[in-house]
Formats: C-alpha cells, structure tokens, sequence
C-alpha cells in the first residue's frame, strides 16, 4: 500500500496539470507546468492549452 496519489487522467497529463492547488464549491486553483510542446515559436503558450486550463479549473469549482 502506498501514499501517493492515484495517477493523472490522460487529459489532466495533456495539459500538464502538476497538482490541485485550492478546491472548495465555486473555487478551484490548478497548477499547470508549460511544456515546450505547448507552445509556438517563440515559446508563447498556444490559447487552446490556456482555454484548456481555465476549463478544467471552472469544472472543478
């Protein structure tokens, strides 16, 4: 038996979620890492990852 954490969904993995930060009804803080794979020349995160995160956080909340 182990402590950690149940393993990410393949989505969660995709937009490279590291850990729920807050979670309470009608409140949710995510932390996302960026990765390079993410983004557009110039290292600018591409909007559909950012849409994604902000997604994600509202259906937690």
């Amino acid at each position: 038996m182990t402590d950690s954490p149940p393993p990410l969904p393949d989505l969660h993995k995709t937009l490279g979620q590291q850990r729920l930060v807050t979670f309470e009804p009608g409140r949710a803080a995510i932390e996302y890492l960026a990765g390079a794979h993410m983004c557009h020349s110039g290292g600018v995160v591409q909007g559909g990852f950012i849409c994604g995160w902000i997604d994600a956080a509202m259906a937690h909340a």
